[in-house]
């Protein structure tokens, strides 16, 4: 098995077990996504904002403004500009919709 496949199994494996299903706008399909606080990383939270992670396969090409909607009932609309990492992962602030 080569490098990339493992690491696309990884990251299958981690939405999987840690992704919640969405719509994005712009897609038909249901796509799995990775939310966390958008300040979670400096302790104490003082925006609504999160962090949403999609999969490059999943979501094609996510721009500011576009809405995502979970599941759950919850919708964000993202701001700022997305960025693709080097695990080929959208990483998009958003705030709530």
């Amino acid at each position: 098995m080569s490098w990339a496949e493992q690491q696309a199994r990884m990251s299958q494996g981690v939405f999987a077990r840690l992704g919640r299903d969405a719509t994005w706008q712009g897609s038909a399909e249901t796509v799995r996504v990775i939310l966390r606080d958008g300040d979670a990383s400096f302790g104490e939270v003082v925006t609504d904002n999160v962090i949403i992670r999609g999969r490059e396969s999943e979501v094609a090409e996510p721009v500011s403004g576009s809405e995502v909607n979970l599941t759950d009932g919850r919708d964000s609309t993202v701001i700022g500009t997305p960025l693709l990492n080097r695990r080929r992962e959208w990483v998009c602030e958003a705030k709530p919709a």
